[in-house]
């Protein structure tokens, strides 16, 4: 993981959303897991510049595992899928929190269908109580809107 911080520090690799560190597993002739493993970068719109791009995947995973001192891969300069890790974890976090509250108000909801009419008009009269006494200003609206639901003109 210090040869992914000094490739941040000098350019190569950008401190991207798409920079991903995979744990690649050696194995034997065999197929079986030696124990042994290293980490290579990886980006997940693929587009790291490479001298070795047109090779076959297993042996690009050699030349990074012998190689990654001698920077092979780099970020392009000009990377159009560059995203701010910062700014995306920001956003995803945002999204999160509006999906809990999202499904909180589906389940309070649900609750709140399940339950008979006294309760319901319970409810009702003691959020009327709390909106009058908290917003007296909404009163003229909410009579108007009673008037327009039951038919009556202002």
């Amino acid at each position: 993981m210090l040869w992914l911080k000094g490739a941040k520090a000098d350019g190569r690799l950008k401190d991207c959303w798409n920079l991903k560190v995979d744990r690649i597993s050696m194995r034997d002739d065999n197929g079986v897991d030696t124990g042994e493993s290293y980490f290579v970068p990886v980006c997940t719109e693929q587009s790291f510049e490479s001298n070795f791009a047109h090779i076959d995947d297993e042996n690009q995973l050699e030349i990074l595992r012998r190689n990654l001192n001698s920077n092979p891969v780099s970020c392009p300069q000009n990377c159009t899928c560059y995203q701010n890790r910062k700014r995306v974890w920001v956003l995803s976090e945002i999204k999160r929190g509006f999906r809990r509250l999202r499904v909180a108000g589906r389940i309070t909801w649900k609750a709140f269908l399940r339950l008979q009419w006294p309760q319901v008009v319970v409810i009702g009269m003691i959020a009327l109580i709390i909106i009058l006494l908290k917003a007296p200003q909404w009163v003229p609206l909410l009579v108007s809107l009673a008037k327009a639901i039951w038919g009556k003109t202002p």
